[in-house]
C-alpha cells in the first residue's frame, strides 16, 4: 500500500438518474483536476468513481511536479521536430504552474515544496549532454554538475531548479470537497450522451474518460496503441537528508526524492506481465540497503503507467467519431504534471478556447515512424500472447506448487492461476485476462496476476486491481 494512501469521508453512491453539463469518469488526479477546471469555467460537473476515492494509481505516485519528464526532449526533437517539442514543454510548464497555483488557491496543506530536479547518469554523459542541449534550446534554466548527494559516483548530471514535490492524496482530498462526486459507481458503458452505471445513469453534454487506461474498446483502439509498465517504490528512514530529487537516465537506475526525514526510492520498471520470475521490489530494497546499511524500510508499493507510442499523452476527443466523448491517458511516468495539462487542454476544447498546444495531444494525430513501429509491435505481441494462451498446456498439478508460489494448472479441464500462500492456503484466479483474453503471469513482488498485452492486474483471488479489464 502506498505511503500516500489515506481514507476519505466522501462516500456517496449514485442511486438514481441525474444530469449535468459534464460527466467525468474516474476520480483520480486527472479526473478531479479536469472536473475542477471545468467547474471553475462555469459548468455543472459530476464525477463518478467505481471504487472509493484515492485507491488507484494517483495514490501510488512518487509525486514529482516537474516539466522534466525523464530523457524526453532530445528524443522528441529528433522524432517529432522542434515545434512539437516546444509545444509539449509549454504544455508541461502550464500544467505545472496550474497545479501549483490551484494548491495555493485552495489553501491546501499538502506539503508542497519547491525543490531542484536532477537528471543523472552513472555510465555515460553522451545522452545526458544531448538532453542538456535540448533543454537549453527550449530556454529551460538548468546547469551541468557532478556534485550530487547520492551514495554512488555519477558521470554527469543536469540540475533544474524549477520543480516541486507534494502529497497528492492530501491535495485530492481538498479538491474532492469542491466537487460533486459519486463513489462505488461503476460506469458500464457510454451510450451517446449517457453514462450507463450499475445503479443509475448520468446524462451529460460532455463525457470525459479519465480512468487511467480507457475502458471503451470499440472507439479509439487504445489497446492497440498503448502498453503498461509496472514500477516499484519504497520508503526508507534512518537515511541521509536529501534536499533534491534525482532521476537516473539509465533504465536500471533509481529515482530518489525526500519525504520529510525519509526518502522514497523508485525504479526497476518493466512491461506489465513480463517479469520472468524476478522479484523487482526485493531487488530495489536490497540495493538501497547496500547503499545505506542502516536504512529501515517503512513502506513499499507498485505503480502502473500507460506508455504511448510517440511519448506524448492522448488528450482530447476519444475518437474521430465521438464529438461529446473525451479521453486523457498515456502519461508515461509523469502523471502529476500531465493530469494538470489534461485539465487545461480539455477545458479549452469544451469552452472553445483551445490552447496553442492542444493539437499535439490529439488522440488521432499522426505518429512518427518510431511510434508507428511501436503500434505494430504492440499488435504483434498481443497476437503472440493470445496464441500462446490458447496453445499452452499446463503440466504442473496443484500439489506441485510450493508455498509462496504460483502456477497455471488445469482444474476440471479449465486453466486456472493458483497461488499457495506462506500458510499453505490456496488462492484461485482465472488464467486469462477478462479484457481481450490474453494470458496472465504471476508477479511475486506484488502477488498479482498481470496481463502483458494491456496491463490488467488481478489479485490472488481473481479480483480486479487495475484496468482495462472490467470483469
Amino acid at each position: 500500500m502506498s505511503f500516500f494512501m489515506e481514507k476519505t469521508k466522501i462516500t456517496k453512491r449514485l442511486n438514481q438518474d441525474i444530469s449535468a453539463d459534464v460527466c467525468v469518469i474516474g476520480g483520480g488526479m486527472t479526473g478531479l483536476l479536469i472536473a475542477y477546471k471545468l467547474r471553475c469555467s462555469g459548468a455543472k460537473v459530476v464525477v463518478i468513481e467505481k471504487d472509493r476515492l484515492f485507491c488507484g494509481e494517483s495514490s501510488r505516485t512518487t509525486a514529482k511536479i516537474t516539466t522534466i519528464h525523464g530523457m524526453k526532449y532530445a528524443d522528441l526533437i529528433k522524432n517529432s521536430g522542434f515545434e512539437i517539442t516546444k509545444k509539449y514543454y509549454l504544455a508541461a510548464l502550464d500544467g505545472m504552474n496550474y497545479l501549483v497555483d490551484t494548491i495555493s488557491e485552495l489553501g491546501c496543506d499538502c506539503d508542497l515544496e519547491k525543490i531542484p530536479f536532477v537528471l543523472y547518469s552513472k555510465k555515460s554523459s553522451e545522452k545526458l549532454l544531448s538532453e542538456y542541449a535540448a533543454l537549453s534550446r527550449l530556454n529551460v534554466i538548468c546547469s551541468l554538475t557532478k556534485k550530487v548527494n547520492l551514495p554512488f559516483k555519477v558521470e554527469n548530471a543536469i540540475n533544474v531548479e524549477n520543480a516541486y514535490i507534494f502529497n497528492p492524496v492530501a491535495f485530492m482530498n481538498t479538491l474532492a470537497n469542491e466537487l460533486d462526486i459519486y463513489t462505488e459507481t461503476k460506469a458500464v458503458k457510454v451510450a451517446g450522451e449517457r453514462v450507463i452505471c450499475e445503479t443509475g445513469n448520468v446524462s451529460a453534454n460532455h463525457i470525459i474518460v479519465a480512468t487511467h487506461y480507457p475502458f471503451i474498446n470499440s472507439l479509439g483502439l487504445y489497446f492497440a496503441k498503448m502498453y503498461q509498465e509496472k514500477s516499484y517504490a519504497a520508503v526508507f528512514e534512518n537515511v541521509p537528508e536529501f534536499n533534491k530529487m534525482y532521476y537516473c537516465t539509465e533504465n536500471n537506475g533509481y529515482a530518489f526524492r525526500p519525504f520529510g526525514d525519509k526518502i522514497i526510492v523508485s525504479g526497476n520498471s518493466h512491461r506489465t506481465g513480463k517479469i520472468y520470475g524476478q522479484d523487482k521490489l526485493a531487488s530495489l530494497i536490497a540495493d538501497v540497503k547496500s547503499y545505506y546499511p542502516n536504512a529501515r524500510l517503512v513502506d513499499s508499493w507498485s505503480a502502473q503507467d500507460c506508455m504511448p507510442p510517440d511519448n506524448i499523452p492522448f488528450i482530447g476527443r476519444y475518437s474521430k467519431f465521438s464529438n461529446s466523448l473525451y479521453v486523457a491517458t498515456g502519461f508515461g511516468k509523469w502523471g502529476m504534471t500531465s493530469s494538470a495539462t489534461a485539465a487545461l487542454v480539455i477545458d479549452g476544447i469544451i469552452s472553445k478556447h483551445k490552447r496553442p498546444y492542444t493539437n499535439i495531444f490529439s488522440p488521432f494525430r499522426k505518429t512518427h515512424s518510431q511510434g508507428r513501429r511501436q503500434i505494430v509491435n504492440q499488435t504483434k505481441l498481443s497476437a503472440k500472447e493470445l496464441i500462446q494462451s490458447i496453445s499452452y498446456i499446463p503440466v504442473k498439478e496443484v500439489r506441485d506448487i510450493p508455498r509462496n508460489s504460483a502456477e497455471i494448472v488445469r482444474i476440471e479441464g479449465k486453466k486456472m492461476g493458483v497461488y499457495r500462500d506462506v500458510n499453505g492456503d490456496l488462492h484461485y484466479s482465472r488464467a486469462v485476462c477478462g479484457h481481450l483474453g490474453c494470458p496472465l503471469t504471476f508477479n511475486s513482488s506484488t502477488k498479482s496476476w498481470d496481463c502483458a498485452c494491456h496491463g490488467s492486474s488481478y489479485d490472488i483471488d481473481g479480483n480486479i486491481i487495475s484496468n482495462p479489464c472490467q470483469k
